[in-house]
């Protein structure tokens, strides 16, 4: 219940984040890609979880939980630190993209209107 409250409290906040900067066209893709992210993280935290939990005999049950917990703790904290170098730079409004492509509001509305000029 605790996990399920905080995906569902934190998720929109970490869309918003990463289709921030991005121009309309490309939100869509920006929100798959941070969805598509996170199911890999869940389904191998998972899987080492389950690898470490499956390991145990009668005889060691206490012990391989714990260090399940220590392994679920150390990369939790391996994650929280990899988080703050992925902190985007801030960039003017007018400049380019990553990607070449125009930033800002005015630089995405230029460039996803049509070309009246060549009609005429």
């Amino acid at each position: 219940m605790i996990g399920g409250a905080g995906v569902g409290l934190a998720l929109p906040t970490i869309l918003a984040a990463a289709t921030a900067d991005l121009p309309p066209h490309r939100a869509a893709t920006g929100s798959a890609v941070v969805n598509m992210s996170r199911q890999i993280g869940t389904a191998l935290g998972v899987a080492v979880l389950v690898a470490v939990l499956g390991t145990a005999t009668a005889s060691d049950v206490r012990a391989v939980y714990a260090s399940g917990w220590w392994i679920i703790s150390g990369s939790a904290i391996l994650g929280a630190l990899a988080a703050f170098g992925m902190t985007p730079s801030r960039r003017p409004a007018d400049a380019p993209a990553a990607g070449g492509e125009p930033h800002g509001p005015a630089a995405s509305d230029r460039s996803t209107a049509p070309d009246q000029s060549a009609a005429r």
